[in-house]
């Protein structure tokens, strides 16, 4: 075991690359957190993005220089790859890095966990909601930016990260309506604030999440995610909720209004808040 290695927890025995959170690499027995060099965990995060499909030199070479690679960046690439090679075969992968015409590959062998993710959930589109539920819920991968978080500000990161995010909102938000349709109300909203989380401007998570809460009995919270999406897509985009979104939300609110004798003197400050603002502009 290296010096840059500590035990893998119990839940890795069979070892695979991790590019949620810091990259890592899990050999079953430990995990291998230094890296020869940051181009070389770069280059492990390039090809780990894509298992099983060539990324040629060029591309390789655009993202480890920022855009400027040096004239003879095939000599200091192959030497990269070179020690990352030593490294994947510390961790048990004797074979992980291919070379190809023009470029390398990862050997789709090696399990990566957002391929894994990207596979449960583009499987998870193709499925009746309440199946998609169960298929998202089992995995519960993590959000979408904590992706390449050794990476923040690389290009090829941030769009990894807004790809993961569209996917998993989608997915997510399916997987609430599914939920809903299965009677689990706390599930439904979990799911609902992750699809919110991943796109917090799309009036469909809004309106997904606000529903999930209302069927678990958490109306006035619901509201509390009315006024945030609001005050968000103004803010940001300078445009109201959807009507959808206003349609749903004024319905509840009205049907609470008529029992505001019941409710608890937060919520109905919270009531007389939005209450205030119920027309199409807010005003």
């Amino acid at each position: 075991m290296s010096r840059d290695a500590v035990p893998a927890g119990k839940g890795d025995a069979l070892g695979r690359i991790r590019l949620f959170g810091l990259t890592r690499v899990d050999s079953g027995t430990s995990t291998i957190v230094g890296f020869p060099s940051v181009k070389s965990r770069q280059l492990l995060e390039l090809l780990a993005l894509t298992p099983g499909i060539p990324v040629d030199k060029a591309r390789l070479a655009e993202n480890l220089w920022d855009g400027d690679p040096p004239p003879s960046f095939a000599g200091s690439l192959e030497s990269h790859v070179c020690r990352l090679r030593r490294l994947m075969s510390e961790a048990g992968w004797t074979s992980a890095i291919v070379t190809v015409a023009g470029g390398y590959v990862l050997d789709p062998g090696v399990p990566v966990d957002v391929a894994v993710a990207r596979e449960v959930l583009a499987g998870s589109l193709d499925l009746t909601p309440p199946r998609a539920c169960l298929r998202v819920a089992a995995i519960a991968p993590p959000p979408s930016a904590t992706l390449l978080a050794s990476s923040p500000f690389s290009a090829y990161a941030e769009e990894a990260r807004a790809d993961l995010a569209s996917m998993m909102s989608t997915a997510m938000r399916r997987a609430c309506a599914g939920a809903l349709s299965l009677g689990d109300g706390d599930l439904a909203v979990w799911l609902g604030r992750r699809a919110l989380q991943e796109e917090p401007l799309c009036d469909a998570n809004a309106l997904a999440l606000m529903r999930a809460m209302t069927a678990a009995g958490a109306t006035c919270e619901a509201f509390r995610v009315y006024a945030d999406f609001r005050d968000r897509v103004r803010d940001e985009l300078g445009v109201e909720p959807g009507a959808d979104v206003q349609r749903f939300y004024l319905a509840e609110l009205q049907r609470n209004d008529r029992d505001r004798a019941t409710v608890a003197p937060v919520e109905r400050a919270l009531l007389r808040r939005l209450l205030s603002s119920t027309g199409p502009s807010g005003g």
